[in-house]
């Protein structure tokens, strides 16, 4: 193969890669809010972080320390079942041109076995560190056992990529199942087996993988007449994100309107009823009424937890963070609801936005903001610090309003 052609074959690989990523990006895209994962997920990163910091240097729970080893090596075969296959980037349209030139071909299906090998490698390299404090405090295994289990589960992983694209591709129905089965429950006995019983015979565990893998993987680059199911068990592989994206799908469409748990009446929130503050309850009557209501309850209850768990002051810096993503995510909130087609129907005056705006996100920040201030007086002051919990929730709530309210009298918002 000349470096032309080299050159050529690794420049359609990228695009053809860079096109997968960006088509997993849309469908993500399609589903998820990612404002609202940023405000789930900082607490969610922050939390894990603490949790795994203990796992390392405090006492480990009861339930945690009588944890059987089994657990593991079961942990490791979900990574090997539900960790993907085996994608060689081939489309239907190569038909035409490129399965005449079977150097490019396998060009294309050796660069794509590389990445699905690396990412493999990743995966399971995040699980083995994710229980890297398990193995270590509570099973005594040391670096070299972590690593020979390390080793053999990638090379199960191999073995069972090699053999799922094979069976996809030349069988069909109840045979392809019902084998697909039986080898994924041999494989899965072979390795608890071994994980149980100890990582000894490492080399003949890896050897044994080498000797399966390389005839498997020889086999698939030389198998022909078998173009559209290659193409198509391609495809399946492509596509595994957007079919789980699409496990909520419903096949006949909602009701236009449905019964919400909160408000179910039109009762007022607040004594006073000025026009801006009627205004106010509609919003937040919106958020709550909406599926923004559970995003809202998992970033309080998250970032309950991740005040109190590290150690101060670092605590007070997680909580004073917590405060400003949870107001600028109540006053996009915010913004988004006045930018509804539907309010301009409303005989609202022109500066109604802004004259509503402080009671709407002191009304929206409150309930987080006394449920963060109680985590934060625990972890500081135990006792007295939920006590304290309320009025430091209400003169924060107020503050960050008339904070908010001197940045919007110059701006309008």
């Amino acid at each position: 193969m000349t470096k032309p052609q080299l050159t050529t074959i690794h420049k359609l690989f990228m695009r053809r890669g860079c096109d997968f990523v960006r088509k997993q990006y849309r469908a993500l895209n399609t589903v998820v809010d990612w404002i609202v994962m940023l405000y789930i997920g900082v607490p969610g990163i922050l939390l894990f972080a603490r949790i795994y910091y203990s796992l390392w240097h405090e006492d480990l729970p009861t339930w945690l320390v009588q944890m059987p080893y089994s657990t593991v090596p079961s942990v490791m075969m979900g990574l090997i079942l539900l960790g993907g296959g085996l994608t060689l980037f081939l489309e239907a349209a190569d038909v035409l041109f490129l399965r005449q030139q079977q150097r490019w071909i396998k060009g294309l299906m050796l660069r794509g076995l590389l990445v699905s090998i690396m990412s493999q490698v990743l995966l399971l390299g995040a699980g083995v560190a994710v229980l890297l404090p398990l193995l270590q405090r509570i099973y005594g295994m040391n670096s070299t056992a972590v690593l020979s289990l390390y080793l053999v589960t990638l090379g199960a992983k191999c073995i069972h990529m090699f053999l799922e694209n094979l069976i996809n591709i030349m069988l069909k129905g109840w045979k392809r199942w019902a084998l697909l089965s039986l080898v994924t429950s041999i494989l899965a006995t072979g390795y608890i087996a071994w994980t149980v019983n100890g990582t000894g015979y490492l080399g003949v565990v890896l050897l044994f993988c080498v000797v399966i893998t390389v005839p498997l993987g020889w086999y698939r680059f030389n198998k022909k007449w078998c173009f559209e199911a290659e193409v198509r068990e391609d495809e399946r592989q492509k596509t595994k994100l957007t079919s789980l994206l699409l496990l909520g799908a419903v096949d006949r469409p909602s009701a236009v309107r449905s019964r919400p748990i909160l408000f179910q009446h039109s009762n007022a929130l607040l004594p006073s009823r000025s026009p801006e503050t009627r205004v106010a309850e509609l919003v937040v009557k919106s958020i709550l009424r909406s599926k923004n209501a559970l995003g809202y309850l998992l970033f309080t209850l998250l970032g309950f937890i991740g005040v109190q768990l590290p150690p101060a002051p670092i605590n007070i810096v997680v909580y004073i963070l917590l405060l400003f993503l949870l107001l600028h995510w109540m006053n996009s909130y915010r913004r988004y609801f006045f930018s509804r087609e539907l309010m301009r129907f409303l005989p609202l005056s022109s500066d109604m936005e802004f004259r509503s705006a402080i009671p709407t996100l002191r009304i929206m920040l409150f309930p987080a903001i006394l449920c963060l201030s109680a985590g934060l007086g625990l972890s500081l002051l135990s006792g007295w610090g939920l006590l304290l919990s309320i009025p430091c929730a209400m003169l924060v709530t107020w503050w960050l309003g008339a904070a908010l309210w001197k940045v919007s009298s110059r701006r309008k918002i």
